[in-house]
C-alpha cells in the first residue's frame, strides 16, 4: 500500500512528517538519512514518529545539512528569529504581514515571482 504524501511546501505538518517527506522525496531510507546526518537510525525514527518532541539545535542542524536546506526551513522558531532580525523597517514588516495573510496558492505565485527576479538579477550580474 502506497503511503500518502504531504506537500511540505503548502501543508501545515509536524516536524517529524516534514523530515519523513523530505527523506522520501530524495528516495532515502532512514539509514541513508542517519548516515548523511551523522545521527543514528533510532533518532531518525523517533523524530519521524513524533516520539522526540524537543530537538537539540545540533540535531536540527544535522538534518538541515543532510537535506541541504537552511535550518530556518525546518524550524519555524529559527525562521521567526531570522524574520525579527530582518524586519527593521516598517515596509519590510508590512510585506511580511501581507505574505502571512495570503492564501497558499497566492504564496506560491509570489514565491515564483521572487525566484524569477532573483534569477534575472543573478543572470544580469553574470553577463556583465
Amino acid at each position: 500500500m502506497q503511503q500518502a504524501t504531504i506537500d511540505p511546501w503548502t501543508a501545515a505538518i509536524t516536524f517529524g512528517n516534514l523530515v519523513r517527506q523530505l527523506r522520501l522525496e530524495r528516495g532515502w531510507t532512514q539509514e541513508d538519512l542517519a548516515s548523511r546526518s551523522g545521527l543514528n537510525v533510532t533518532t531518525v525514527s523517533n523524530v519521524e514518529r513524533g516520539a522526540t518532541r524537543r530537538l537539540f539545535t545540533d540535531t536540527l542542524d544535522r538534518f538541515a545539512h543532510a537535506f541541504k536546506v537552511p535550518a530556518e526551513v525546518l524550524d519555524p522558531r529559527r525562521l521567526a528569529d531570522a524574520v525579527a532580525e530582518e524586519a527593521l523597517s516598517l515596509r519590510r514588516r508590512e510585506a511580511i504581514e501581507a505574505v502571512l495573510r495570503l492564501p497558499e496558492d497566492e504564496v506560491s505565485t509570489i514565491l515564483s515571482v521572487i525566484r524569477k527576479r532573483r534569477s534575472d538579477k543573478t543572470g544580469t550580474k553574470k553577463r556583465r
